[in-house]
Parts: C-alpha cells; structure tokens; sequence
C-alpha cells in the first residue's frame, strides 16, 4: 500500500487554522456573514499562498480585513437605503380629500358645542393644557 501524499503547504495550513479563521470570523461579525468571511480567507490563501512563515498571523490580517470590509458595505448599504426610502407613503387625492372631509365635520361639530364645553375641548386637544391645569383655571 503507498503511503498517503502529503497535503500541499496551503491545504495543510489551513487544515491546522481553519477552527482559527471560523472563530475570530466569528468574535468580528457574530451573523451569517461569518462563514462568507472565513471561505474567502480560505480562497485567497490558496490563490496565492503567503510568503510569511506564519499563516495563522497572515490569515488572521486577512479575516480582519474582510470583516472590516464587510461590515463597512453594510453600514454604506444601510445608510444608502436610509436616505433612499420615503418617510412615509404618499396618499392619494381621494384620501386626502376624506380627511378633509372629517376634519370640516369635526370641526363644526365642536363650534356648535356650548362655550364651556367647546373651551374645555380646545384647550385639551388644542391647546394640549392637561386635566389638572385645566380644573384649576376653571375653578373646579
């Protein structure tokens, strides 16, 4: 029986570190990019091995630069779908005419109030005066 050849440098360094690379993956990014991270090492240590005699410190350098990188696109990514997005839906005219509609309604139904109540009404919802400020001004 021949005996097994002997992993390339690359494929052995890897086999040695590879926990290493998934763990401080890992401790940088905690989330589903982790494992995209630790792939790329791995593929750009094979593209082209380091000339360093420590692989674990060149494949640390590059994990910390990938996750450095990912995490800047997402913080562009979001910042660019922030500016990009409305603060809220645009209504139609139809819908703003409705509203129209139920604030003339509401507001002649408060102006045919008697004073004291009409008052009372405005200086809560209008004037935004609470309950106990408003006792105390009416004498209550």
């Amino acid at each position: 029986m021949e005996p097994e050849p002997m992993p390339s440098f690359p494929e052995q360094a890897l086999s040695e570190h590879g926990s290493f690379v998934r763990r401080l993956a890992r401790r940088l990014l905690a989330d589903a990019h982790l494992a995209d991270v630790a792939q790329e090492a791995g593929s750009r240590y094979f593209a082209a091995p380091p000339a360093s005699s420590n692989p674990r410190g060149w494949l640390a350098r590059t994990v910390r630069n990938l996750a450095t990188n990912t995490l800047r696109a997402r913080a562009r990514r979001a910042e660019h779908e922030q500016r990009g997005a409305r603060a809220e839906p645009l209504r139609s005219g139809a819908d703003e005419a409705e509203q129209a509609e139920i604030l003339r309604t509401l507001v002649e139904a408060v102006l045919a109030l008697e004073p004291a109540q009409r008052d009372t009404l405005l200086a809560l919802y209008f004037r935004g005066v609470d309950a106990k400020t408003l006792a105390r001004e009416s004498g209550v």
